[in-house]
């Protein structure tokens, strides 16, 4: 296993998540993508109270353009809300500046901030490589209620599904519901194929959404699995361990030190 410290399995303490969906201008190569995010990573995983942030990516299936984003989890939604507001309205990159969220890289982002109904770590991060999260809105009434009562139920048929994590997420305001589920790489010979069975393994297990409560009477907007470009990981940081992780290395670059 990698130096990555500071991380348990079992529940995680955290009340609160930020999940973003990015549509990239262009095709950037990935090596360009993964060192330009850990450059900022050095500045933006500093933000109080962050636990660990998910670094996505995938192409398109239709017009091939490339995806990312981003899952993060929070100690407080205090904190995960003035991640929101710093990375909007304060933090700025590249020359001239541009906030965050308005840089040319970005053709569209869509942000939300979550309340955790439940997340936790069925296996070490070490073995964190593969996401899938799903996104619903919903017109039923209760539903947090209902979630916190199906939660234990979602979390058992996560465990079931091999998953190494799962996060049940909520958006009272929004009327959104979050689900990220991660996997574990499958062993392979061939890089390529690492990658290949990874995905097709975690598109294969059944959507959560046939889950949720009825009464929730909630409707998908996006089922993504992606393989992750990184992992950013400042409890480990701050316990001397590893700062990040590239968990589908080589299959995916890792960072080039210049």
């Amino acid at each position: 296993m990698t130096q990555i410290k500071g991380y348990s399995v079992g529940d995680i303490p955290a009340q609160a998540a930020f999940t973003s969906e990015i549509e990239i201008n262009g095709l950037p190569p990935l090596q360009d993508v993964v060192n330009y995010q850990e450059y900022h990573r050095k500045t933006m995983d500093t933000r109080p109270g962050m636990y660990l942030k998910y670094l996505p990516h995938r192409y398109d299936a239709v017009n091939g353009e490339l995806r990312s984003g981003g899952a993060y989890l929070f100690d407080t939604h205090e904190n995960a809300s003035d991640y929101s507001d710093w990375t909007t309205n304060v933090f700025e990159v590249n020359e001239p500046k541009e906030k965050f969220w308005s840089q040319s890289l970005f053709k569209t982002s869509k942000r939300f901030v979550w309340q955790v109904i439940g997340a936790t770590n069925f296996a070490p991060v070490d073995f964190h490589a593969v996401g899938r999260f799903q996104r619903w809105s919903y017109t039923g009434p209760s539903a947090e209620r209902e979630l916190q009562l199906a939660y234990p139920e979602l979390r058992k048929k996560a465990e079931e599904q091999g998953a190494a994590a799962f996060w049940l997420l909520h958006h009272p305001a929004k009327k959104q519901i979050g689900i990220q589920l991660v996997f574990a790489k499958v062993a392979a010979a061939d890089p390529l194929t690492v990658g290949h069975e990874s995905l097709t393994r975690a598109a294969a297990q059944v959507s959560f959404g046939s889950l949720l409560p009825p009464s929730i009477e909630a409707k998908k907007n996006v089922d993504y699995v992606s393989l992750f470009l990184a992992i950013w990981l400042p409890r480990s940081r701050i316990n001397g361990g590893v700062p990040h992780s590239a968990p589908m290395f080589p299959t995916l670059p890792a960072v080039q030190s210049k």
